[in-house]
Protein backbone atom coordinates (compact mmCIF):
# COMPACT_ATOMS: atom_id res chain seq x y z
CA UNK A 1 0.00 0.00 0.00
CA UNK A 2 1.81 3.46 -1.05
CA UNK A 3 2.07 6.54 1.64
CA UNK A 4 -0.62 9.10 1.43
CA UNK A 5 1.14 12.24 0.12
CA UNK A 6 2.86 14.18 3.48
CA UNK A 7 1.28 16.99 4.83
CA UNK A 8 4.37 19.18 4.70
CA UNK A 9 7.51 19.29 3.19
CA UNK A 10 10.47 21.45 4.39
CA UNK A 11 13.92 21.69 3.20
CA UNK A 12 16.65 23.76 5.23
CA UNK A 13 20.41 24.69 3.82
CA UNK A 14 22.18 22.47 6.74
CA UNK A 15 25.11 21.71 4.80
CA UNK A 16 25.06 18.14 5.54
CA UNK A 17 24.18 15.48 2.64
CA UNK A 18 20.86 14.54 2.31
CA UNK A 19 21.45 11.04 2.76
CA UNK A 20 22.16 11.06 5.96
CA UNK A 21 19.60 12.95 7.48
CA UNK A 22 17.37 11.82 9.58
CA UNK A 23 15.84 8.25 9.35
CA UNK A 24 12.00 7.56 9.47
CA UNK A 25 10.72 8.09 13.18
CA UNK A 26 7.61 6.07 14.09
CA UNK A 27 5.57 6.53 17.01
CA UNK A 28 1.70 5.86 18.05
CA UNK A 29 -0.04 7.73 21.16
CA UNK A 30 -3.49 6.08 21.77
CA UNK A 31 -6.07 6.42 23.82
CA UNK A 32 -7.73 3.50 24.19
CA UNK A 33 -10.98 4.56 24.87
CA UNK A 34 -11.26 6.81 22.02
CA UNK A 35 -8.36 4.75 19.26
CA UNK A 36 -6.94 7.75 18.28
CA UNK A 37 -3.56 7.01 16.87
CA UNK A 38 -0.91 9.82 15.90
CA UNK A 39 2.13 8.62 13.09
CA UNK A 40 5.25 11.00 12.55
CA UNK A 41 7.65 9.92 10.14
CA UNK A 42 10.44 11.83 7.97
CA UNK A 43 11.75 10.15 5.13
CA UNK A 44 15.15 10.64 2.87
CA UNK A 45 16.39 9.67 0.07
CA UNK A 46 18.69 6.25 -0.22
CA UNK A 47 22.07 6.61 0.07
CA UNK A 48 22.97 3.81 -2.79
CA UNK A 49 21.04 6.38 -5.04
CA UNK A 50 22.95 8.59 -7.97
CA UNK A 51 20.12 10.71 -7.76
CA UNK A 52 21.22 14.52 -7.27
CA UNK A 53 18.99 15.15 -4.50
CA UNK A 54 21.49 12.40 -2.30
CA UNK A 55 24.49 14.48 -3.66
CA UNK A 56 23.19 17.97 -2.79
CA UNK A 57 23.99 19.49 0.50
CA UNK A 58 20.74 20.33 2.70
CA UNK A 59 18.21 18.61 4.53
CA UNK A 60 15.04 17.23 3.17
CA UNK A 61 12.19 16.73 6.12
CA UNK A 62 9.15 15.11 5.24
CA UNK A 63 6.89 15.24 7.80
CA UNK A 64 3.40 13.12 7.85
CA UNK A 65 0.89 13.71 10.79
CA UNK A 66 -2.50 11.05 10.32
CA UNK A 67 -4.96 11.31 13.33
CA UNK A 68 -7.26 8.53 13.27
CA UNK A 69 -10.01 8.64 15.87
CA UNK A 70 -12.37 5.04 15.52
CA UNK A 71 -14.78 4.73 18.19
CA UNK A 72 -14.45 1.81 20.32
CA UNK A 73 -17.57 0.37 19.79
CA UNK A 74 -16.81 -0.03 16.15
CA UNK A 75 -14.09 -2.94 17.20
CA UNK A 76 -16.62 -4.15 19.89
CA UNK A 77 -19.29 -4.86 16.78
CA UNK A 78 -16.64 -6.18 14.85
CA UNK A 79 -16.42 -9.00 17.79
CA UNK A 80 -19.91 -9.33 17.91
CA UNK A 81 -20.46 -9.80 14.13
CA UNK A 82 -17.95 -12.56 14.38
CA UNK A 83 -19.38 -14.73 17.07
CA UNK A 84 -23.31 -14.54 15.21
CA UNK A 85 -21.48 -15.65 12.24
CA UNK A 86 -20.10 -18.38 14.22
CA UNK A 87 -23.18 -19.29 15.46
CA UNK A 88 -24.66 -18.76 12.20
CA UNK A 89 -22.69 -21.23 10.76
CA UNK A 90 -23.06 -23.90 13.95
CA UNK A 91 -26.96 -23.20 12.93
CA UNK A 92 -26.20 -24.13 9.50
CA UNK A 93 -24.44 -27.36 9.94
CA UNK A 94 -27.06 -28.64 12.89
CA UNK A 95 -29.46 -28.12 10.03
CA UNK A 96 -28.16 -30.12 7.38
CA UNK A 97 -27.39 -32.80 10.06
CA UNK A 98 -30.78 -33.29 11.49
CA UNK A 99 -32.01 -33.41 7.86
CA UNK A 100 -29.28 -36.19 6.91
CA UNK A 101 -30.70 -37.61 10.17
CA UNK A 102 -34.06 -37.79 8.88
CA UNK A 103 -33.22 -39.00 5.35
CA UNK A 104 -31.60 -41.84 7.29
CA UNK A 105 -34.40 -42.69 9.15
CA UNK A 106 -36.71 -42.21 6.17
CA UNK A 107 -34.72 -44.27 3.37
CA UNK A 108 -34.06 -47.49 6.24
CA UNK A 109 -36.21 -50.04 7.50
CA UNK A 110 -38.90 -48.76 5.15
CA UNK A 111 -39.39 -45.93 7.11
CA UNK A 112 -40.55 -47.29 10.11
CA UNK A 113 -38.47 -45.89 12.19
CA UNK A 114 -38.64 -42.47 10.84
CA UNK A 115 -40.77 -40.57 13.98
CA UNK A 116 -40.69 -37.66 15.44
CA UNK A 117 -39.14 -39.42 18.86
CA UNK A 118 -36.74 -40.64 16.99
CA UNK A 119 -35.48 -37.49 14.73
CA UNK A 120 -35.56 -35.56 18.30
CA UNK A 121 -33.65 -37.97 20.05
CA UNK A 122 -31.09 -38.99 17.42
CA UNK A 123 -30.83 -34.82 16.74
CA UNK A 124 -30.24 -34.04 20.37
CA UNK A 125 -26.95 -36.54 20.63
CA UNK A 126 -25.93 -35.16 17.37
CA UNK A 127 -26.08 -31.45 18.17
CA UNK A 128 -24.73 -31.98 21.93
CA UNK A 129 -21.71 -34.43 20.31
CA UNK A 130 -21.07 -31.96 17.29
CA UNK A 131 -21.42 -28.77 19.53
CA UNK A 132 -19.04 -30.05 21.85
CA UNK A 133 -16.49 -30.87 18.81
CA UNK A 134 -17.03 -27.32 17.54
CA UNK A 135 -15.31 -26.07 20.49
CA UNK A 136 -13.01 -28.52 21.48
CA UNK A 137 -11.27 -29.47 17.61
CA UNK A 138 -13.35 -27.84 14.76
CA UNK A 139 -12.47 -23.73 15.79
CA UNK A 140 -9.36 -24.50 17.08
CA UNK A 141 -7.87 -26.95 14.50
CA UNK A 142 -9.61 -23.95 11.58
CA UNK A 143 -7.64 -20.95 13.31
CA UNK A 144 -4.60 -23.09 13.68
CA UNK A 145 -4.83 -23.91 10.00
CA UNK A 146 -5.91 -20.61 8.82
CA UNK A 147 -2.77 -18.82 10.78
CA UNK A 148 -0.95 -21.06 8.97
CA UNK A 149 -2.07 -20.71 5.83
CA UNK A 150 -2.38 -17.14 5.96
CA UNK A 151 -5.78 -16.96 4.40
CA UNK A 152 -8.86 -19.49 3.46
CA UNK A 153 -8.53 -19.39 0.13
CA UNK A 154 -8.42 -23.63 -0.45
CA UNK A 155 -11.46 -23.86 1.16
CA UNK A 156 -11.13 -28.08 0.59
CA UNK A 157 -8.84 -27.89 2.68
CA UNK A 158 -10.89 -26.38 5.83
CA UNK A 159 -13.74 -28.62 4.51
CA UNK A 160 -11.32 -32.20 4.88
CA UNK A 161 -9.94 -30.80 8.28
CA UNK A 162 -13.43 -30.18 10.00
CA UNK A 163 -15.27 -32.88 7.88
CA UNK A 164 -12.97 -35.99 8.24
CA UNK A 165 -10.07 -35.46 10.34
CA UNK A 166 -11.30 -33.94 13.34
CA UNK A 167 -14.50 -36.67 12.98
CA UNK A 168 -11.70 -39.49 13.17
CA UNK A 169 -11.44 -40.16 16.48
CA UNK A 170 -15.35 -40.06 16.79
CA UNK A 171 -15.76 -42.52 13.95
CA UNK A 172 -13.35 -44.95 15.46
CA UNK A 173 -15.43 -44.90 18.80
CA UNK A 174 -18.56 -45.64 16.59
CA UNK A 175 -17.77 -48.40 14.66
CA UNK A 176 -15.88 -49.97 17.81
CA UNK A 177 -19.93 -49.66 19.70
CA UNK A 178 -21.04 -51.53 17.04
CA UNK A 179 -22.60 -54.86 18.33
CA UNK A 180 -22.12 -53.38 21.80
CA UNK A 181 -24.01 -50.19 22.19
CA UNK A 182 -25.63 -49.97 18.50
CA UNK A 183 -26.05 -51.58 15.65
CA UNK A 184 -24.02 -50.86 12.18
CA UNK A 185 -26.50 -48.52 10.46
CA UNK A 186 -27.18 -46.85 13.74
CA UNK A 187 -23.23 -45.89 13.44
CA UNK A 188 -22.96 -45.72 9.95
CA UNK A 189 -26.01 -43.03 10.34
CA UNK A 190 -23.75 -40.74 12.57
CA UNK A 191 -20.63 -41.09 10.84
CA UNK A 192 -22.55 -39.78 7.62
CA UNK A 193 -24.66 -36.85 9.78
CA UNK A 194 -21.06 -36.20 11.83
CA UNK A 195 -19.35 -36.05 8.04
CA UNK A 196 -21.79 -33.59 7.31
CA UNK A 197 -21.70 -31.44 10.14
CA UNK A 198 -18.09 -30.64 10.22
CA UNK A 199 -17.90 -30.24 5.94
CA UNK A 200 -20.40 -27.83 6.92
CA UNK A 201 -19.23 -25.56 9.57
CA UNK A 202 -15.38 -25.96 7.71
CA UNK A 203 -17.06 -24.79 4.54
CA UNK A 204 -19.45 -21.97 6.52
CA UNK A 205 -15.95 -21.40 8.30
CA UNK A 206 -14.56 -19.99 5.71
CA UNK A 207 -17.35 -17.74 4.02
CA UNK A 208 -17.34 -16.29 7.04
CA UNK A 209 -13.81 -15.65 7.76
CA UNK A 210 -12.79 -14.58 4.29
CA UNK A 211 -11.89 -10.73 3.69
CA UNK A 212 -14.01 -8.33 1.58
Amino acid sequence: MRLEPPDLMETSDFRQPKCFATRAINSSFALPSTGGDLSWASHVPSSLSTSRLVRELGLTFILMIVMLIAPARLTLSHQYMKVLKLLLNAVVAWTLGIAAIAAILYFSNGGSDFTVTDVTGFGVMAIVASGLLMLVLYLPSLYWLKRRRGSVQRRIDFILLTGLLCNLPLIILLLALVNRKMVLSEALGFIVTFLIIGSAFGLGFTLAQQER
